[in-house]
């Protein structure tokens, strides 16, 4: 498990966005307006929040943050009859394993999801990275795949920095925001961070980041239509790609391995030699990285004081069941059964089926309709599906709808 020095994660004490005033004047103003940030000489440079658990108080940003570095000052008294509550610490920071736990204020430590993290640090180039991780053959699949979603649609990559206006902005999470609710919707799942404060945040402050040089969206669109959009973090020569939504009509394309790959050589380009993939532990993002890690809730108390210390052991104990449920997977029987009601409506919808047909079998019985109608409607992914495995354009192909069935098509290919 990869671990910085401390050398190496003091870079990371001054840059880190989710400790930087931009970050807690805007969390404070949409989620605690009428609340001040305190800020407690024992830790550096976090601000916190009072719980509503008394002697408890958590850090700024709260589940909204991807990777929290501070440093600790246990000769300030400070800290004396309280907890201090910090989420989502990255292992590879270290503070956990190098922290002298021999004075008053003391740390529990939880490990709790894994994390994801490409280092390329001791590679002359992104190629020679991704040969060391992704088999030939593998990878040989990988640009195979770019190139037939080249071929048949006309796709455009862009870079979103400090250089972005408002409008564009806008339309970026516009765009966003609709691939997220889509790809939940099919799921029949909730959308956890769908709440208008959570987008807002969102919003607000992806903008405020990428004027200061912190942040930057990577899209990919097909005739100027997004579909697939990456945000992410930049703290020096560490990018925390956060957010990673595409449009699940062009899955067979596998557009989330394209997305990670030019997010890899973009960041390359850019001196960027450590990418991660923060949360959420998607099967596709193993295929890109060389080392696992964990983030970690640090319970911080005075263990002097009783009280602090019951408290923190109630805490930590707490979260440590939560994570035993993670690590056999209870946790997603419990999710299924949430979302099982919607998930079975979804299972008798009647789907539209494609037929591909050749000229001689043109009949009465089929009408030649728009082929963009019904492909922007409801065929978008079946004649995807095709045209990934014919490797054709779209302009390619010709739509007949059968008369007497209106869920029935046929597709000739030019």
């Amino acid at each position: 498990m990869i671990v910085f020095s401390k050398v190496e994660a003091k870079k990371y004490l001054i840059n880190n966005p989710f400790t930087s005033r931009t970050y807690i004047n805007l969390w404070i103003s949409i989620f605690k307006q009428k609340i001040q940030p305190l800020k407690f000489n024992s830790f550096n440079p976090v601000h916190f929040v009072k719980s509503k658990i008394p002697y408890v108080y958590k850090n700024v940003g709260g589940n909204l943050v991807n990777g929290i570095y501070y440093r600790t000052n246990p000769e300030e008294k400070d800290y004396r009859k309280k907890v201090f509550f910090i989420r989502d610490v990255p292992s590879y920071f270290g503070i956990s394993k190098s922290y002298d736990n021999s004075g008053s204020l003391k740390l529990r430590s939880i490990p709790q999801y894994k994390g994801l993290l490409a280092d390329m640090r001791s590679f002359e180039n992104v190629n020679s990275y991704l040969n060391s991780i992704v088999s030939a053959r593998r990878l040989r699949y990988y640009r195979k795949c770019q190139k037939r979603l080249e071929n048949s649609f006309n796709i455009t990559y862009h870079f979103y920095q400090e250089d972005t206006d408002r409008k564009k902005h806008t339309q970026i999470i516009n765009s966003y925001h609709k691939l997220m609710n889509k790809r939940y919707q099919e799921k029949g799942e909730q959308l956890l961070d769908g709440n208008i404060l959570s987008k807002k945040f969102f919003k607000e402050l992806s903008f405020k980041l990428l004027k200061e040089k912190k942040g930057v969206f990577i899209v990919i669109c097909d005739n100027n239509e997004p579909i697939c959009i990456s945000f992410s973090y930049i703290l020096n020569e560490l990018l925390i790609a956060s957010r990673i939504v595409f449009d699940t009509d062009y899955r067979k394309f596998g557009l989330g391995h394209i997305e990670l790959k030019t997010l890899l050589e973009w960041s390359y380009k850019q001196q960027i030699k450590i990418v991660d993939f923060s949360k959420l532990e998607y099967a596709y993002k193993h295929k890109w990285c060389n080392h696992v890690y964990r983030f970690e809730f640090h319970f911080w108390y005075d263990s002097k004081s009783l009280l602090a210390t019951l408290i923190s052991w109630i805490l930590a104990s707490f979260y440590k069941a939560l994570q035993y449920l993670r690590n056999y997977n209870l946790h997603h029987l419990a999710h299924k059964i949430k979302h099982l009601p919607k998930r079975k409506k979804q299972t008798y919808q009647t789907k539209s089926s494609i037929n591909i047909i050749s000229h001689y079998q043109i009949t009465e019985e089929l009408e030649k309709v728009n082929t963009a109608h019904y492909y922007n409607k409801d065929l978008k992914q079946s004649i995807n599906d095709i045209l990934y495995l014919k490797q054709k354009k779209l302009s390619e192909i010709e739509l007949y709808k059968c008369k007497n069935r209106s869920d029935r098509f046929s597709m000739l290919i030019r």
